[in-house]
């Protein structure tokens, strides 16, 4: 079997959870004989690997933080942090 997978994140790159779950479901599968490519952002750090039967594609131009935007996060107007302020 053969399974192609689209991630926003992979060890050494963790933001959340999903490089942690990325990296666990990969590995699992390709130690079962299941061929995986999984592609990625491409980062500043390359993706080490060392995976049975798992090839990572790093794609796109190079992020630093797949979450990082091109404005500010800063509230200007509307609710607070917590709602009330």
């Amino acid at each position: 079997m053969r399974v192609l997978m689209f991630g926003w994140e992979f060890p050494p790159a963790q933001t959340g959870g999903l490089g942690t779950h990325c990296y666990e479901l990969v590995k699992n599968m390709g130690a079962k004989g299941i061929s995986v490519v999984l592609f990625v952002p491409k980062r500043s750090e390359r993706v080490k690997n060392a995976l049975e039967n798992v090839e990572i594609v790093e794609v796109g131009v190079e992020l630093s933080n797949p979450y990082s935007r091109s404005h500010s996060t800063t509230l200007e107007k509307g609710y607070g942090w917590n709602f009330f302020n």
